[in-house]
């Protein structure tokens, strides 16, 4: 299916998957394909800044979505009905001191079995560059403070200790934070997570975009093949420095 290069579109056939995965109760079967019959559920329109980035469902079926040049979050029914549930401040620069870009973006999304919803914001301000809490029927908060230099990216949350692991991809760090909100620290750092001094555009993030939380370990995605580091073994551990692993697509939500 083409899509024009000033349009992006959502497509329903991931969102039935999974809402069918979280609503059954038959026992697991082999699928055949096509698993269901995609169709387009939402149009985006680049020109007017509305850029899809990251999707979360919820256990009914509706896609929650980072619209990331705007920075809304945005509630999308299964028959297509849209609702913004949430909205970022911005400068009225636009965020022209936002590191690589030039301007903000809404990155990460992390949903919990509450309705709450977590976002990473780049802005180039001090003010604003975070992680960002929506509580249901509740207004953004930042609860977790990163400098303008910042670039908060991918991140996964460890549901067993509560904590975030968030990839910045100008500081070629990871951090870990509390759910409930506070100082982060560096979990994990090391040239593997280092941005290569040569890129001052988009293709700076390429590298430590993409966090996700293993059996016993936290992996993030680097590189431009997505090529998997290990930072350590136990996320409730100290901080850890990088190590190889298998080359393989990642699972991270990534903007």
């Amino acid at each position: 299916m083409r899509v024009s290069n000033s349009r992006r579109t959502l497509l329903s056939a991931a969102i039935a998957g999974l809402a069918a995965l979280s609503l059954t109760t038959q026992p697991a079967s082999a699928a055949t394909f096509p698993a269901s019959h995609p169709r387009v559920l939402v149009e985006y329109d680049l020109a007017s800044g509305q850029q899809s980035a990251n999707v979360v469902v919820t256990p009914n079926g509706k896609p929650n979505i980072v619209l990331s040049r705007s920075a809304q979050l945005e509630e999308v029914t299964r028959g297509g009905h849209r609702r913004l549930p949430a909205s970022l401040p911005q400068r009225a620069d636009g965020g022209v001191n936002t590191p690589a870009l030039g301007y903000s973006l809404a990155t990460g999304l992390v949903r919990t079995d509450d309705g709450t919803l977590y976002v990473g914001y780049a802005a180039g301000d001090d003010s604003l560059t975070g992680i960002w809490r929506i509580r249901p029927g509740g207004k953004p908060q930042r609860i977790i403070a990163l400098s303008a230099a910042s670039f908060p990216n991918g991140m996964a949350l460890d549901e067993r200790t509560g904590r975030f692991y968030i990839a910045d991809s100008t500081r070629g760090v990871i951090w870990r934070a509390p759910i409930a909100g506070g100082t982060p620290t560096v979990w994990a750092s090391g040239t593997a997570y280092e941005p290569a001094r040569r890129q001052r555009s988009q293709a700076a993030q390429r590298r430590g975009v993409g966090v996700e939380l293993r059996p016993g370990r936290v992996a993030s995605r680097t590189g431009q093949a997505g090529r998997q580091r290990r930072s350590g073994t136990d996320p409730s551990g100290g901080s850890r420095r990088a190590g190889r692993l298998p080359s393989r697509t990642g699972r991270a939500a990534t903007s």
